[in-house]
């Protein structure tokens, strides 16, 4: 027996960003085998859409739809919820795949710009997300949230320093969902989980412009890094 036979996701609904390739396109192909519609999501809308026809031909029917949708902008985020309403209804399943790391190098020398991209791509926009997808589940009284963080949340580095504070962040962000401790929507109360994964070593595309080292010289034209995910 695998592991996709053991769920049935018939009729749910799953988002997912960062959802192209790597990581997230296999999270999003193994819900998609377990029977839920995907919505594929990331920066790029020719790649979302192979992905999503990918997908397609995997299952042998529609399971997938593509939404490009840049995380950093909370406008694109609405429009990503939005679309998912009108194209396939409520979300059962939100995964908060998508993240960046423009900087290769300690926390100490980051530049501003790069700090502030690196926290609001991976932590504000899922704060944001979240609370857009938590009405469906409320008033469904079912759903499943899930953000992927890191190794690096938990333990110090000295070339992923900012993007290790922005793991970290997540993984309070969740605590905090899930401990409904939010008055005016007590999450708890209906039947919800929200989960996070913390990823060991994994092979990830950072960049696709150079990454900035210490000396501002950067790895090349795309930098591809085992790092504790």
């Amino acid at each position: 027996m695998n592991a996709v036979s053991m769920f049935d996701l018939t009729g749910k609904v799953a988002v997912l960003t960062g959802a192209s390739k790597g990581m997230g396109k296999a999270l999003a192909e193994g819900l998609a085998l377990a029977g839920s519609k995907v919505v594929i999501s990331s920066r790029k809308e020719d790649v979302c859409q192979a992905t999503a026809a990918a997908i397609n031909e995997l299952c042998g029917e529609d399971r997938a739809i593509a939404v490009a949708c840049n995380v950093g902008y909370k406008d694109q985020l609405q429009n990503l919820v939005d679309e998912t309403h009108k194209q396939l209804g409520g979300i059962d399943i939100l995964v908060g795949n998508a993240g960046v790391n423009p900087f290769f190098g300690p926390s100490s020398e980051i530049p501003d710009e790069a700090f502030d991209k690196i926290m609001n791509s991976n932590v504000k926009s899922n704060h944001w997300l979240c609370h857009m997808v938590l009405p469906d589940m409320v008033e469904k009284r079912d759903g499943t949230i899930i953000i992927t963080s890191s190794n690096g949340g938990f333990l110090p580095s000295t070339h992923l320093g900012a993007y290790a504070i922005s793991k970290a962040a997540d993984l309070a962000l969740v605590r905090n969902l899930a401990a409904a401790e939010l008055s005016v929507l007590p999450i708890g109360r209906f039947g919800l989980c929200i989960a996070v994964i913390s990823i060991a070593i994994t092979l990830v595309t950072l960049a696709t412009r150079p990454l900035l080292r210490i000396d501002g010289s950067g790895f090349g034209e795309e930098a591809r890094l085992a790092v504790a995910h």
